[in-house]
Order: structure tokens, then C-alpha cells, then sequence
């Protein structure tokens, strides 16, 4: 699922906020998981994407940067009980839990 999320995230045309929900609770919720990079690869080359698969840190590192966060946020910030929980996906905070991209 991990590894679906990613290309979700790397491939959408846009920025859906419940995935970037999603991949900071993947990425805090077990220190050290890593996708099934076989799945990413295919779901990569599926979409005709040219990201390589191993360097898939750096690829969500450079898509969280070149969003418009306050529309990632206005995007989840609906489907949350608890608005304090958008606090949770703050882009330096994941960007701190993708460590070394």
C-alpha cells in the first residue's frame, strides 16, 4: 500500500491532501519503512513515469516542494475530525521524516 501511495503521489496531476496525510502516517508511523520498490517500478513504468524507482525520497521531496501547501492543506483539512491534526502534515516535518532525500 505504501508503494501505491507513492505513485499516487509522484504521478497525480495534482495535489490531493488526504495523500500527503496518508504518506506522513506511513512515514512516522514505522522509523525506516520502505515501499515494495518492485510495485513502484511497475506502477512507475505503468504511467510512463521516468522517475527510477530507488530514488523515490528525492522524487516526493521535489514534488513537496514545488506545491502550493496552503491548497494541500485546504484539500485534507475537510476530511479531518481534529483540525490540530493538520498540523501533522507540515511540509517540514515530512520532509524530516524522508531524512536523507
Amino acid at each position: 500500500m505504501f508503494a501505491g501511495k507513492l505513485h499516487a503521489i509522484l504521478c497525480r496531476p495534482y495535489a490531493k491532501g488526504s495523500d500527503w496525510f496518508d504518506l506522513a502516517w506511513y512515514l512516522t508511523a514505522e522509523r525506516g519503512l520502505e515501499p515494495n520498490l518492485a510495485l513502484l517500478a511497475n506502477a512507475l513504468r505503468q504511467t510512463r513515469t521516468s522517475i527510477g524507482a530507488a530514488k523515490w525520497r528525492q522524487a516526493v521531496w521535489a514534488r513537496l516542494r514545488s506545491l502550493a501547501w496552503s491548497e494541500v492543506a485546504a484539500d485534507v483539512r475537510g476530511f479531518l475530525d481534529r483540525p490540530e491534526d493538520l498540523d501533522q502534515i507540515r511540509p517540514e516535518l515530512i520532509e524530516k521524516a524522508l531524512g536523507g532525500a
